[in-house]
């Protein structure tokens, strides 16, 4: 099960590397961040391979955030 989810945000990880408003603009569209957000909830309290690739999603998020402005 966690191959799957850690591919897709393998996947999303690398959309919002491209830094392409197209990318931007349908993840936000479609809100694809919610089930990300929802299952870094659900798996707050472990530490695993889903949870480590959850936190270097949001660590990669906020350092293309840092050096975009």
């Amino acid at each position: 099960m966690y191959d799957d989810v850690t591919a897709a945000l393998r996947l999303l990880r690398k959309c919002i590397g491209l830094k392409d408003e197209f990318y931007y603009r349908h993840i936000t569209r479609l809100d694809l961040f919610r089930p990300v957000v929802d299952t870094f909830v659900a798996n707050a309290h472990k530490y695993n391979l889903l949870n480590s690739a959850l936190i270097e999603l949001f660590d990669f998020i906020r350092v293309v955030s840092y050096f975009a402005s």
